[in-house]
């Protein structure tokens, strides 16, 4: 799948400026500053700028690292295990990796490698998949 946000179109641009936009929120919320936040979550100030920015492609490992700090929620279930799941919810009986990827233009590899949660996934590429599937990618985050 790809990364790029122009083959993602409005989709994935909308997805990143919606988390972008809680993160932001949760931050604030928080009363912490974005040096703060970046001591907290492990990562350099200027790339919680431009995830709040929506300037960055978050993975959904660096997602998670965000929503354990601001969520205080250490072990929650992370998001590539809640697109595992939900993937393969929406997929059911219906489809066989093979002819879902066939239908969609999708490397029936890479929807293995997302159903084990073993793929490293971007926002993005959320998008994207949803997109192809005419699901809201929202749903395939909860």
């Amino acid at each position: 799948m790809t990364t790029d946000p122009k083959e993602g179109g409005k989709q994935a641009s909308e997805l990143r400026l919606r988390y972008a936009a809680q993160l932001l929120k949760m931050r604030l919320k928080l009363g912490l500053t974005q040096g703060q936040a970046s001591l907290l979550v492990g990562v350099h100030r200027t790339y919680v700028n431009k995830v709040e920015s929506g300037k960055v492609n978050l993975s959904l490992d660096n997602l998670d690292k965000f929503l354990e700090v601001y969520l205080n929620e250490r072990g929650r279930v992370s998001s590539r295990e809640r697109l595992a799941s939900n993937l393969k919810a929406w997929r059911g009986n219906t489809y066989s990796q093979e002819a879902l990827g066939l239908t969609f233009g999708i490397p029936r590899t890479s929807l293995s490698r997302i159903e084990q949660a073993s793929a490293t996934t971007s926002l993005d590429q959320v998008a994207i998949l949803a997109g192809k599937l005419g699901v809201d990618p929202t749903e395939l985050l909860k």
